[in-house]
């Protein structure tokens, strides 16, 4: 029942994303995590191609690749730990103090990492209080092929959600943890706002990147952090990861 509810959740939006691709089939995937992918003619294997999540993947028949995204059996290569019924608390993101001043005076956490991410010299707002502000500098977008040239563009983006952090364990920890948490470098990556907004508090079963280069870097930085802190690792979670087949994804 479990994996029957997991398969629903996953299929309903790979469905009402699918739209006919201009050079193949009707059946063909635009968009959504199949994107790039097929029936084909010859074989009537559905397989997937054009650089998106599963790039050279093979199904036997579309219906699967559907249903082989929606369950299967959960690889021993990470231990998720078994999903603990205990009685569900209330997110609030003002649990996870951020910005912070970690180094004093008037760079928070934000604008520190506009300044350490640039790869040309960043210019500030004008301001009284002095160089609080970053304006302009030059960053890659960490899911997607994009340079993002000025600060109003740029969100920076937990990759593990606040929310889902709280609702896979963080809901434990201290108000210090949390702050740590919600201000580690590690888990945060500069990003357009527009696609901040799109992932939202997504998991990775959720939202992810069309580039097959893309996604397994955030695959791999998702893992990452997920054992860096202990978050609880979903049984789905880790079917999706072994779906993707990234190489570099722990």
């Amino acid at each position: 029942m479990r994996y029957q509810l997991f398969a629903a959740l996953l299929i309903l939006p790979l469905l009402s994303l699918t739209q006919p691709a201009a050079a193949h089939p009707a059946n063909g995937i635009k968009h959504g995590p199949l994107k790039g992918c097929h029936t084909s003619k010859k074989s009537n294997e559905f397989h997937c191609h054009n650089g998106g999540p599963f790039d050279g993947r093979t199904w036997p028949s579309r219906d699967a690749a559907l249903a082989d995204l929606g369950g299967g059996k959960p690889s021993a290569a990470i231990n998720p730990e078994p999903e603990a019924k205990r009685p569900a608390s209330r997110y609030n993101r003002k649990k996870f103090e951020h910005w912070i001043h970690a180094h004093g005076g008037c760079l928070n956490t934000r604008q520190d990492l506009l300044i350490e991410r640039s790869s040309t010299p960043v210019t500030f707002a004008p301001s009284k209080k002095g160089k609080c502000v970053v304006k302009e500098g030059r960053w890659e977008d960490f899911y997607f092929n994009e340079t993002l040239e000025h600060a109003r563009d740029v969100d920076i983006d937990h990759v593990i959600p606040l929310k889902h952090a709280w609702d896979a364990g963080a809901d434990l920890w201290s108000a210090a943890q949390r702050r740590d948490f919600a201000n580690d470098p590690e888990n945060l990556v500069i990003t357009n706002l527009k696609y901040n907004r799109e992932k939202g508090a997504k998991t990775i079963m959720e939202w992810m990147p069309m580039n097959r280069a893309y996604a397994c870097k955030y695959a791999s930085r998702w893992f990452l952090i997920k054992k860096k802190y202990r978050l609880r690792i979903s049984a789905q979670e880790v079917e999706y990861r072994e779906l993707l087949k990234c190489p570099n994804a722990l």
